[in-house]
């Protein structure tokens, strides 16, 4: 470099002019002498330097003072500085990135430019150096780079007469490699490797022609990624550089990621085809009316449920309420009506009259959707075909009623043959006869135990078993059980240990009747199977909060792994025909059920040879002990002692009312008969009895109907509420309620046994006390 003097000035002015623009660089330049110390530095420099001015920093060494380390913080020294070499070897250096530090100790990266000073006498004087501070430039490409990893895109090149592509890192990266180690520029065939076959026929042409032409193109392609899978990817681009002929020299584009979107498309194509199958598996259909365009939509499947073609059947409210049943369309008109006036929801179901002359049951939901003023807009809804369902509920409900039937048939002969088996047994016989009588109880219990065990499966089939939840006291409930359950085990000679967790609360919340029936099932089952060694009952508290589990464990033959699911199945019993043991094979698949419903779940561990293991879980919170409810809250019962109480039995049954008389004398009660509700009802009203115990079906009055009667008399004229027993072989748990709804006090089930009577009276009549109404 030489000192040179601008055309029309003189050598001061020059200098002046040269001085003018180094300090209005934005670029750092100082001058560097033959000692390696600064001449000169621009304002810039000093600013970049960390120097207050540039008589700071002249005098000092160059090197020792801003270039003297390397990033990782260990010595640069001076011989290998490439500043230096410019003095040695008297050429310029062309633009390299280093890094400088300042006077406070901290660095900065530069791009660094060095050329030699030479004097008028063209010797070497020194060396001028400029540098630019890159920080601001990396931290865009940084934050460049994180927005192009963040958006998934790449930048791609590609030189078509060399036959280059050039991948940035970004692409890479996408693609799932290092960029560093793939090549920088691969070929086009290469490139045809990395695509799709599928997706190759169909872009090699767009390509192509852009190539020749250099327009525009936007492809989705599969490339194939380092992890061993097709990835989606969109490729844009066009040419940027052309020849002289206008034959594109350089075409540049980007790579953006667009798999998860690809992914997405695809489940959601998925999900709609998923949703179209249910939707024709369920026959179920979905339209929507516009009241302002007056126009209807309605899929598919409604005209296939209704039976119609779609180019013969125009979607219209006519058309459609044509098809609707003649004794149908008011009630449909109406509910239609009453959703677009008021935003009532629309659900009804009705007939639906077919082309074809045949008849179909749907079931229609739908709501009206209004603007800000309470005007209709459209309403949606679904049509559902449920011809077969509607048929299933109605012989679910053909079975429940036959079931029903039965049971209330067989368990009226049962309850004469129980009940006197009962008042028999308590006369003097001799051991044969006693034997005898006995083996018929055995009997008739097992029967009626049979009927209640396929009423419950038919509940549960129905899912019609509802939970009676109450507080109970769970240690009382297990001790009763095992002094219940301990006869059964030393007819046998068999161990029976039933423990509960002192940890588990007095009192818990839930249905005492079925969490009786599926522990005293699986302790009995385990009676039954094991001829010797013991049954081992134990309650705790479970891991989950407010849980119990229940474990039976028993020394029995075991059951095999095979039979480990099909036990708690219905009608199947572990092991062949052959060896099958006494039982319905229901009692494990009711066990399964009920403990499902009571929030919990029942398990098996069980070898062959050894023994078995059942554990269930059932969800009982902690309750608040039970306290007695205030006697102003119902009309106060009669108080009565039992051997001069009144009671009245009304039954169109003869052997019914000979059996509860029979009963009910021998405990030292009198004991009244009426044949009908009618007559039930004048002796009620004439004789003042201390217990009322009706049958539920009677001719005249309903045993419903007469306690309702009853009920209203003794408000009326404010008498004492009179113990009421409905006394029924119907054992639905509708009946159950609605007893209780009515006014009675307690259900007897027939058939009735010496000790059920015991513990109603018990329950309904105090003791020590005279009749308040005589």
């Amino acid at each position: 470099m030489h000192n040179r003097n601008y055309p029309g000035s003189t050598e001061n002015e020059s200098r002046e002019l040269q001085l003018q623009l180094l300090n209005g660089l934005a670029e750092g330049v100082v001058g560097i002498d033959l000692s390696g110390n600064f001449s000169f530095l621009n304002p810039a420099a000093c600013r970049m330097l960390g120097f207050a001015d540039e008589h700071e920093a002249i005098g000092l060494h160059a090197h020792s003072t801003t270039h003297y380390k390397r990033a990782d913080g260990s010595p640069f020294p001076e011989q290998e500085c490439p500043i230096y070499q410019v003095q040695r070897t008297g050429e310029t250096l062309q633009a390299w990135d280093d890094l400088f530090w300042r006077q406070d100790g901290s660095c900065f990266p530069v791009r660094v430019f060095a050329s030699p000073l030479y004097g008028s006498d063209n010797q070497l004087h020194g060396i001028v150096v400029s540098f630019q501070d890159l920080t601001e430039k990396i931290e865009q490409e940084r934050r460049y780079q994180i927005a192009q990893q963040a958006g998934g895109v790449g930048i791609w090149e590609y030189y078509p007469k060399q036959d280059k592509i050039f991948y940035d890192e970004g692409t890479w990266q996408l693609l799932g490699y290092s960029p560093h180690t793939q090549n920088s520029y691969f070929s086009f065939a290469t490139w045809r490797d990395l695509i799709h076959p599928d997706d190759l026929a169909q872009a090699e042409p767009v390509i192509s022609s852009s190539i020749a032409t250099g327009q525009q193109f936007s492809l989705e392609l599969r490339y194939w990624h380092a992890q061993q899978y097709w990835h989606w990817v969109q490729a844009r681009g066009q040419a940027v550089e052309f020849y002289a002929d206008n034959t594109p020299k350089r075409l540049m584009g980007a790579h953006v990621d667009i798999h998860r979107l690809k992914e997405t498309e695809q489940a959601l194509r998925q999900r709609e085809q998923q949703f179209t199958e249910a939707k024709q598996i369920a026959r179920l259909g979905n339209w929507v009316s516009d009241f302002v365009t007056k126009r209807i939509e309605w899929s598919d499947e409604i005209y296939d449920i209704f039976g119609m073609s779609q180019d013969e059947w125009e979607a219209t409210h006519e058309a459609f309420m044509s098809a609707v049943h003649p004794e149908d369309r008011d009630k449909v008109q109406a509910a239609l009506d009453a959703s677009i006036r008021d935003g009532a929801k629309y659900d009804v179901e009705h007939r639906v009259l077919r082309p074809d002359g045949s008849i179909a049951t749907v079931q229609e939901i739908g709501r009206t959707i209004h603007d800000e003023h309470g005007n209709p807009l459209r309403m949606v809804g679904t049509v559902q075909d449920i011809t077969e369902m509607r048929a299933l509920r109605d012989a679910n409900r053909a079975k429940t009623q036959f079931l029903n039937a039965v049971s209330h048939d067989l368990r009226t002969p049962l309850n004469a043959v129980i009940g006197f088996a009962d008042i028999l047994e308590q006369t003097d016989l001799d051991e044969q006869q006693r034997q005898y009588l006995q083996l018929c109880q055995s009997g008739a219990r097992r029967l009626n135990e049979l009927i209640d065990t396929l009423l419950d499966l038919a509940r549960l089939e129905r899912g019609n078993l509802e939970l009676s939840k109450e507080t109970f006291s769970l240690h009382r409930c297990v001790e009763d059980l095992e002094k219940l359950l301990r006869l059964q085990a030393e007819e046998k000679n068999l161990d029976l240990t039933c423990t509960i967790d002192p940890q588990i609360p007095a009192w818990v919340y839930g249905d005492r009747v079925r969490f009786t029936q599926v522990f005293q099932n699986l302790v009995s089952n385990a009676i039954k199977f094991c001829q010797a060694g013991s049954v081992q009952a134990a309650v705790k508290q479970a891991e989950r909060e407010s849980y119990v589990t229940v474990t039976v464990t028993d020394s029995g033959p075991g059951i095999a792994a095979e039979d480990h699911k099909a036990i708690f199945e219905a009608f199947r019993q572990a092991g062949n025909e052959t060896s099958r043991s006494q039982g319905s094979g229901l009692g494990l698949s009711i066990c399964k059920e009920l403990v499902s419903l009571m929030g919990g779940e029942i398990d098996l561990h069980s070898e062959v040879g050894v023994g078995s293991t059942f554990t269930f879980t059932v969800y009982l919170p902690q309750s608040q002990s039970p306290t007695h409810q205030a006697t102003h809250n119902k009309p106060p019962r009669k108080d009565t002692g039992t051997a001069s109480a009144h009671v009245l039995v009304a039954d169109d049954e003869p052997t019914n009312t000979l059996l509860l008389q029979a009963m009910l004398e021998r405990r030292g009660l009198r004991v009244s008969i009426a044949r009908d509700g009618q007559q039930a009802l004048e002796f009620w009203q004439d004789y003042a009895p201390d217990l009322l115990i009706f049958d539920l079906q009677m001719p005249a009055i309903g045993g419903f109907q007469l306690i309702a009667k009853i009920r209203e008399r003794e408000q009326a004229l404010e008498l004492p509420r009179t113990p009421a027993v409905l006394c029924t072989a119907n054992s639905a748990e509708s009946i159950y309620r609605e007893s209780f709804n009515c006014g009675y006090d307690e259900i007897l089930t027939k058939p009735i046994s010496h000790d059920s009577i015991t513990a109603l009276l018990h329950r309904v009549l105090s003791l020590n006390h005279t009749n308040a109404r005589q």
